[in-house]
Formats: C-alpha cells, structure tokens, sequence
C-alpha cells in the first residue's frame, strides 16, 4: 500500500474515532517502513484538524 493510501485510512479512520482501526492503520506505516513523525505529520495532524472544525461548527460531538 502507498504511504499516501495509509495517510488516507489513517486520517478516515480518526474522523470515525474507530480506535482499532487507528491502532492497525499506524501499524501498517510502521511496518512500511514510514518514519513516525510523517504518521503524525500526514495522517493523524490533518485527521485531528478535521474532527476539531466539526466539532467548532456543532458536526460532530466528542464523547468524555
């Protein structure tokens, strides 16, 4: 699978707050070989950036 495909499950992945598939997704990158600075850098950062607009515009709520 191509880093930018893993960045993208990675990212869908985070928008659905699906925990388990976070966990494999990031796995996967590791295993891939990319480094742990793009994982966060590429997939989690514009992932999380998502989920905090919905949350601003009342989209989505987050759970305590």
């Amino acid at each position: 699978m191509s880093g930018k495909a893993t960045f993208e499950r990675l990212y869908n992945a985070i928008i659905a707050g699906d925990r388990n598939e976070m966990e494999q997704r990031v796995g996967d990158a590791l295993k891939e070989g990319i480094m742990p600075s793009d994982i966060i850098e590429k997939g989690m950062s514009p992932g999380m950036k998502e989920v905090g607009e919905r949350f601003a515009r009342y989209e989505i709520y987050l759970p305590s």
